[in-house]
């Protein structure tokens, strides 16, 4: 979670937001979250969904 700032990923209560914000976009199918190889382990990949594009921008336009 590089893009967001280190105070909210620490804390135990930003980690659940932050938790619960990914898996209700999973849900909805916006994000694509796919484990990737670096080096000797694997960390979490997040892409959006191609396919979804034009929703995800409809609801940012509503916003």
């Amino acid at each position: 979670m590089k893009g967001l700032p280190e105070q909210t990923r620490i804390r135990p209560a930003g980690q659940r937001a932050i938790d619960k914000a990914l898996k209700e976009l999973q849900n909805d199918v916006w994000v694509i979250i796919t484990k990737k190889r670096t080096g000797s382990s694997y960390d979490d990949h997040i892409s959006l969904n191609q396919d979804k594009t034009a929703e995800i921008q409809r609801f940012l336009a509503e916003r």
